[in-house]
């Protein structure tokens, strides 16, 4: 539901990434890492929270409260989600034989480092973070758009007929 708004801002993030990858490494790790943490709030976490809970109302209450700091809220609850779907987050790999999962925790550091105490990040790292966010998508997303029949990407996935942008904040998802 409401992936096509999604994932037009990740295409987006994905894509400011890359663009500023070899020139900017501080702005495109920044880029990477925010289209990575809408692929796990938006087109994974929720999801798959909601599959696990019938009452769509108390699975949104479960994905959206008790937490101050929701970004890392989303990290520690999604290979729970995923583990209740029989998924490995632990299992995917970068090309370079890297997890990926760790990797991209290790780089979501280095973003935070530079966002909040202006520590330097190298071309490797915006790289890496680049690679993370789109093994996310052909890891993750893509398979379980699959396994749920669901198109890719995901130009249909709306809310009664009409596409919203669950990522702004006035945006009322199934009645949460």
């Amino acid at each position: 539901m409401n992936g096509a708004a999604v994932w037009a801002r990740v295409e987006r993030s994905l894509a400011d990434a890359h663009a500023s990858s070899d020139t900017y490494p501080a702005g495109s790790i920044v880029a990477a890492v925010t289209g990575a943490e809408l692929i796990i709030r938006f087109l994974l976490l929720r999801p798959l929270v909601a599959g696990l809970v019938f009452n769509t109302k108390l699975a949104m209450r479960l994905v959206r409260e008790g937490y101050s700091a929701q970004t890392e809220r989303d990290r520690r609850l999604l290979p729970d989600a995923c583990r209740a779907w029989g998924l490995d987050v632990d299992a995917l790999t970068l090309l370079n034989g890297q997890p990926l999962w760790d990797s991209l925790r290790a780089l979501i550091e280095v973003r935070n480092k530079n966002v909040h105490r202006a520590e330097p990040v190298l071309a490797e790292h915006a790289a890496g973070a680049i690679d993370c966010a789109e093994g996310l998508i052909d890891q993750m997303v893509r398979p379980l758009a699959t396994r749920l029949e669901l198109e890719w990407p995901p130009t249909g996935w709306t809310h009664k007929g009409r596409t919203y942008d669950p990522v702004d904040a006035s945006f009322d998802y199934m009645g949460s």
